[in-house]
């Protein structure tokens, strides 16, 4: 990934390259001598050959800044360290630079994602809702069909809420200490406001607690077969 400057493409060892200063190769050159050309970790010696990884490598010596600041070239901040003590030494920074890459490219796929899943999780929750709305749990007294006393009568369900939102719920347990018998669940989600969050969605709304849950929702329940942020984000960062 490169930037442009004065109306030139910079590359990134360019870019990486423009932080020093113009006389750092003499810099460097003074700071590994002052050093007899040693690690200044685990004093190796440059150009001794040694094995690693199981491959014959010579050492090179190249001063590192302690405070990854390419423009702090004070003596105290200068040092020289072979490869290996190098990538360590930059290993906190080079994590925390590939984290924010990989965020900004994320970030970049992010709209395209929006535009591919949109109409998708739209149309889905259209469907989910003209579910909700035509079917309901409802319930009536019959009588038992082994009485135990003349008012005896048990609950029969006669239509039942979409097996979708029974799914929902379940997703969402409340963590309130539950009174009801064995083998029921409780449940935080509320049915009006399920029907709110899935009109705001058919309006395009995108926030609030139902809209991100039943996104969600749909996403991980309709939509596992389509392209993650991560998937375009890798062909973003391959353009």
């Amino acid at each position: 990934m490169g930037v442009v400057k004065h109306g030139k493409y910079i590359g990134q060892r360019a870019r990486v390259a423009a932080r020093y200063p113009p006389n750092w190769p003499e810099i460097s050159r003074q700071v590994r001598a002052a050093h007899n050309h040693r690690c200044g970790v685990c004093s190796v010696v440059n150009g001794v050959a040694r094995v690693r990884d199981r491959r014959l490598t010579r050492v090179q010596i190249a001063v590192a800044h302690l405070d990854h600041d390419p423009q702090n070239n004070a003596p105290e901040n200068l040092l020289p360290m072979c490869q290996p003590c190098h990538l360590q030494h930059d290993a906190t920074l080079h994590a925390r630079e590939a984290a924010k890459t990989r965020r900004l490219v994320k970030d970049k796929a992010r709209p395209l994602l929006d535009i591919a899943r949109g109409d998708e999780i739209r149309e889905k929750a259209g469907e989910l809702l003209d579910e909700l709305l035509t079917f309901r749990l409802e319930v009536v007294l019959a009588d038992a069909p082994e009485t135990r006393h003349a008012t005896h009568s048990c609950r029969v369900a006669v239509s039942t809420n979409p097996e979708w939102y029974r799914l929902f719920c379940r997703e969402n347990p409340t963590t309130a200490r539950s009174k009801r018998r064995r083998g029921s669940f409780q449940t935080i989600i509320k049915r009006q406001n399920t029907v709110e969050g899935l009109t705001a969605i058919l309006a395009g709304a995108t926030e609030g607690v139902y809209v991100e849950r039943l996104i969600d929702f749909i996403e991980r329940n309709y939509l596992r077969h389509s392209m993650s942020v991560e998937d375009i984000a890798v062909l973003v960062g391959g353009n």
